[in-house]
C-alpha cells in the first residue's frame, strides 16, 4: 500500500512542471511550429513547380530563345508565334513599329534595342530583359522576366507576380503557426489557473468546505498551498468569531433577562406605592420609577428579540412551520394597529395591498414583527396630521437568479428622514441618530431587527429618503413558493 502510494506522488511529481520549463517549451514549440510551416511552404513550392502549375524562374528565358533558334533569314514573323511569357514588338527594318503588347515604359527599351547593333539588353536590376532576331523584312523584339509566373495566363493575369503570392503565403502560415501555438499554450494555461481562480472564489465567498485541485506546473501549485494556508485559517477564525458571537449572544440574552426579573420586582412595588396616599413629591418621583422602568423593560425586550434574531437555529425553528400568510387578514389587523398608533398624532395611515395575491409563501411572525417595526419608526417620526403609507406589490427583481418573483414592502413618512450616516449604517445595532431621530423611546434596535429578519428570509432592507421629504425603507422579499390568486 505504501509502494503505491509513493508510485502515486511520484507520478504526480512527474506531471508537475516549472513555470521556466513551460515557457522553454512554448519557445520549442513556437520554433517547431516555424519550421513546420516553413517546411509546408517549400513543398507547396516543389509540388506546384513540379505539376506545372507555377512555372520556374526562368522558364520565360528558355521559351523566348527557343523561339528565337526557330526564325531564319528568311522567316515571316508573326505574333501568333510568340510565347506568351514574353511581352513582344515586331517592327520593319527601318524601325516602324508594327505590331507589339508592351506597355509604353517597356517599349522604350524595346524601341532602343531595334534600331542598335545589339541583339540583347538588360533593363533593370530585377532580371528585365530584352532579345532580338532580325529577318530580311522585319525585326521581332521580346522581353521578360527572371521571375516565377503561373503557366495558366488567366492566372498569370490575376496574378501577375507569383514570387510575390509566395510570400504572402508564407507570411500567412507562418501567422497561423504563431497563432496556433500561442493559442494553445494560453488555453493551457488558463485551465491551470482556472483552479487558483476557483479557489479564490470560494474564499472570496466564504465557502471554506472545498479542495483546493494541483495544477501540472509548481509555481501555481506554491500558490495554491498558499490559498489552502489561507482558507485553514481564515475557517479557523471564523469558527472561533462565530462561538465568540454565539457565547455572547448567550451571554446578552441571559443578563437581559436576569436584569429583567428585579426590574419586575421594581415596578411592581412602584405600582403598589401608587395605590397608597403618596404627597405630590412622592408621587412624582414614583411615576417617574415607573416610566423609566417601563423604557428599561421596552429596552431588555428589544435586546431578547435581537437575541433571538440573530440566532440562525431559533429563527429556523421559528418560521418552519409558518410557511403561509393570508394577506387580506394579515394587512388588515397591521392597519388596525398601526392606526392605533397613530391616534394621538391625528395620522393618515395609507395601505395598498389591491394587488397581493391571497396567499404569500412567508411566515407570519417575522413579517409580522418586520412591519412593526418599521410602521412604529413611521409613527414616531411623523409631523402632526402627517401621511404613513405601507405599499405593497410582487415583481421581478433582476438581481434575483431566473427573475425570482420577489415581494416589495415600501414603507414611507413625512418626517425629518435619514441623515447620510443613518442612510449608511441605520440598520447596524444600537445606532441612533443625533438629530431629530434621537428619541429616547428608540433605542437604535428597530431598523437592525428587521433587516435581520429580512435577511433571514433571502431578503433585504433598503434605507433612503422620499425627493419630497420622508423616510423611505424598502424590503425586499423572495418568493420562492407557489402563490395563490384569489380568482373571486
Amino acid at each position: 500500500m505504501g509502494d503505491r502510494l509513493s508510485m502515486e506522488r511520484m507520478k504526480k511529481k512527474k506531471k508537475e512542471i516549472r513555470l521556466r520549463t513551460f515557457f522553454v517549451r512554448f519557445l520549442l514549440k513556437l520554433v517547431a511550429a516555424v519550421l513546420l510551416a516553413f517546411l509546408l511552404w517549400l513543398l507547396q513550392i516543389t509540388v506546384s513547380v513540379g505539376t506545372g502549375l507555377i512555372l520556374p524562374a526562368n522558364a520565360a528565358e528558355k521559351e523566348a530563345l527557343a523561339y528565337l533558334h526557330t526564325i531564319g533569314a528568311h522567316t515571316d514573323i508573326v505574333s501568333s508565334g510568340i510565347p506568351s511569357a514574353c511581352s513582344y514588338a515586331i517592327y520593319d527594318t527601318s524601325g516602324a513599329l508594327l505590331e507589339t503588347d508592351m506597355s509604353d515604359s517597356l517599349r522604350e527599351n524595346a524601341d532602343l534595342l531595334a534600331l542598335s547593333g545589339q541583339d540583347s539588353l538588360s533593363a533593370n536590376m530585377l532580371g528585365r530583359t530584352y532579345v532580338k532576331r532580325q529577318t530580311d523584312t522585319r525585326i521581332v523584339v521580346l522581353t521578360y522576366d527572371f521571375r516565377s509566373a503561373f503557366a495558366n495566363p488567366t492566372l498569370r493575369r490575376l496574378f501577375p507576380s507569383a514570387e510575390l503570392l509566395e510570400v504572402f503565403l508564407l507570411l500567412f502560415l507562418l501567422l497561423a503557426a504563431f497563432v496556433l501555438v500561442i493559442t494553445r499554450q494560453a488555453k493551457y494555461l488558463s485551465r491551470e489557473l482556472f483552479h487558483l481562480q476557483e479557489a479564490a472564489d470560494e474564499i472570496r465567498n466564504q465557502n471554506l468546505d472545498f479542495t483546493i485541485r494541483p495544477t501540472a506546473i509548481r509555481e501555481f501549485n506554491q500558490v495554491a498551498a498558499s490559498l489552502d494556508a489561507l482558507k485553514s485559517e481564515l475557517s479557523a477564525s471564523l469558527k472561533e468569531q462565530w462561538h465568540m458571537q454565539q457565547q455572547r449572544r448567550r451571554q446578552f440574552s441571559a443578563l437581559a433577562h436576569d436584569i429583567k426579573t428585579p426590574l419586575t420586582i421594581v415596578r411592581g412595588n412602584a405600582e403598589l406605592l401608587s395605590e397608597t396616599a403618596l404627597d405630590e413629591t412622592q408621587q412624582s418621583c414614583n411615576r417617574f420609577i415607573l416610566e423609566n422602568a417601563a423604557q428599561i423593560q421596552d429596552y431588555l425586550s428589544r435586546i431578547i428579540e435581537l437575541a433571538k434574531t440573530d440566532d440562525p437555529a431559533a429563527f429556523s425553528a421559528e418560521c418552519r412551520f409558518q410557511a403561509q400568510l393570508h394577506t387580506a387578514s394579515f394587512f388588515d389587523d397591521l392597519l388596525g394597529n398601526t392606526k392605533s398608533l397613530g391616534q394621538k398624532k391625528e395620522l393618515h395611515v395609507l395601505f395598498s395591498t389591491e394587488t397581493l395575491p391571497a396567499v404569500l409563501p412567508l411566515p407570519e411572525h417575522p413579517l409580522r414583527r418586520i412591519l412593526n417595526n418599521l410602521l412604529d419608526n413611521a409613527v414616531c417620526y411623523s409631523p402632526h396630521k402627517g401621511t404613513v403609507t405601507l405599499d405593497a406589490s410582487i415583481r421581478d427583481y433582476r438581481d434575483a437568479p431566473e427573475k425570482e418573483s420577489t415581494l416589495f414592502l415600501t414603507v414611507s413618512d413625512e418626517g425629518p428622514g435619514f441623515c447620510e450616516d443613518a442612510l449608511l449604517y441605520g440598520t447596524e445595532a444600537f445606532y441612533r441618530e443625533s438629530a431629530d431621530r434621537n428619541d429616547k423611546s428608540h433605542f437604535g434596535l428597530g431598523l437592525s431587527i428587521a433587516d435581520q429578519l429580512a435577511r433571514g428570509l433571502g431578503g433585504s432592507i433598503t434605507l433612503c429618503n422620499a425627493p419630497a421629504g420622508g423616510a423611505v425603507v424598502i424590503v425586499r422579499l423572495p418568493l420562492t413558493g407557489q402563490l395563490q390568486r384569489d380568482t373571486e
